[in-house]
């Protein structure tokens, strides 16, 4: 076996950093923005202080948010402008957590990790995406590491450091209140000669959220807020929403039962050669197989289950397995399996959810006298910008955008269609999402009434385009 010198091992970290970088960048901008991503996109063009207050119906809080409104300053508004933003994220929680497994573990669980991560497509897939993820996994690495060094030797300092990353990691993603809930646990039951530390740190974070937390967000957090609606799409979890889980980020049943015995039989087996580093490899178990578990509880009751808001649970499982790879050789057999498999589902560019970008593209060709009417409204954002860049960049105080002068309108019922001032004369082209059959139906009982007659057609990812013809 080719043994490494530290100087090229680093150097090999460093140039697997930038092959996942480079890889996760190539074809970034092929796809077109999702609508999520949209929401991202339009808060760069809001004022920064009133960034907040837009998290306040958003289900997801404002840093990610805040970053990337300074990130889009820099670089633009673009697909690659912004979605490299995650890319870039990504990766340096790759070169963070290689050389921490490294220095705190060993080469051969470094590389491990190194495979695991890169292969993932689950988690390529977000790097690839213009949302919060990739934050949520930088953060989580930092305070994994951050909790560790605060146990090894506490101070003011270090327990200062990880109530600010504990805060910043819930001012990114509600859902990672498991992390700091799970600190607290370790610490209570076994560390409790750092209890003092860390509550100064869970003190630190509680002020912080009470400094920048609104009054909205505490409500949101509460089920109290009168934007609740903003998150109806949210439902409470089933058994198969579990099993979805396990098979999007573990591939197969199989995979998921033979991980969690595995490292079950690491922590049995090697519970006296880790004396150093108990606390960590216990943390790491309850972050890798607790949280999906305590997750889809909790989601039985509160509808808050959705996959992607534990994606860091499947980092730290990861990290656990790489790490085990220290001191069992044969947890080498479940690493390439697992890269194998996730090399195989790996996909360099995904298709989203809406293609508004062949849709804007279809109207600047054909629309000539036609009017055209968006449904619902919360896409017309999205259709702005394919259609009208500079248009798009003008986004009113409202947050709205207005393409009337183009004979381009939005409605979200059938009130706001019935108001629309179109010329009922000419020709409509409807481009509908968020399917609703009842509300799809009221709209073309009303345009029928208008003497229209509709036709379907398709070749929208995502859409519905109905003609309507005089």
């Amino acid at each position: 076996m080719i043994k490494l010198s530290d100087f090229n091992f680093k150097l090999f970290v460093f140039i697997a950093f930038a092959a996942n970088l480079i890889l996760r960048l190539y074809k970034i901008d092929l796809a077109p923005f999702s609508y999520d991503e949209s929401i991202s996109v339009k808060d760069t063009l809001l004022d920064f202080g009133h960034i907040k207050h837009e998290a306040e119906w958003d289900s997801n809080p404002p840093f990610y948010h805040y970053c990337l409104w300074i990130w889009a300053k820099l670089f633009g508004v673009s697909e690659f402008a912004l979605r490299s933003f995650s890319a870039l994220l990504c990766s340096v929680t790759l070169l963070i957590s290689a050389l921490f497994i490294r220095k705190n573990f060993s080469k051969k669980s470094s590389f491990a990790f190194i495979i695991l991560f890169s292969s993932h497509p689950i988690i390529f897939y977000y790097s690839q995406e213009a949302r919060s993820y990739c934050l949520i996994l930088l953060l989580a690495c930092l305070t994994l590491i951050s909790f560790k060094n605060s146990l090894d030797s506490p101070t003011i300092k270090k327990a200062l450091v990880l109530g600010l990353l504990n805060f910043l990691l819930i001012y990114t993603h509600y859902i990672t209140f498991y992390i700091p809930l799970l600190q607290a646990i370790i610490v209570i039951l076994f560390e409790r000669s750092a209890l003092k530390w860390f509550s100064i740190s869970a003190l630190f974070s509680l002020a912080l959220a009470f400094l920048r937390f609104t009054k909205g967000q505490f409500q949101l957090i509460l089920g109290t807020s009168p934007n609740a609606t903003s998150r109806a799409w949210l439902k409470k979890a089933e058994f198969t929403d579990l099993t979805d889980f396990i098979t999007k980020m573990y591939f197969h049943y199989f995979f998921y039962i033979l991980l969690v015995g595995y490292l079950c039989f690491i922590i049995y087996r090697y519970w006296n050669a880790i004396a150093s580093k108990k606390r960590l490899i216990q943390f790491l178990w309850l972050l890798s197989i607790a949280v999906p578990i305590i997750h889809f509880i909790i989601g039985l009751f509160i509808p808050l289950f959705v996959d992607r808001y534990i994606l860091y649970s499947v980092m730290f499982s990861l990290i656990f397995l790489s790490i085990s790879t220290t001191y069992l050789n044969s947890g080498y057999v479940l690493v390439i399996l697992i890269s194998v498999f996730g090399s195989y589902n790996l996909k360099i560019t995904y298709k989203k959810d809406f293609d508004f970008k062949s849709v804007a593209n279809y109207v600047n060709l054909n629309q000539r006298n036609r009017s055209v009417i968006i449904h619902t409204k919360d896409l017309f954002g999205l259709f702005t910008y394919y259609y009208d860049r500079q248009q798009y960049l003008k986004m009113d105080k409202n947050g709205d955008f207005n393409l009337q002068n183009k004979n381009i309108f939005t409605a979200r019922d059938l009130n706001d269609f019935k108001q629309l001032p179109i010329h009922y004369e000419n020709d409509i082209m409807l481009f509908q999402g968020f399917d609703n059959e009842t509300t799809n139906k009221e709209i073309y009982e009303y345009f029928i009434h208008k003497g229209y007659s509709i036709s379907n057609i398709n070749g929208f990812h995502g859409l519905k385009f109905v003609l309507l013809t005089k």
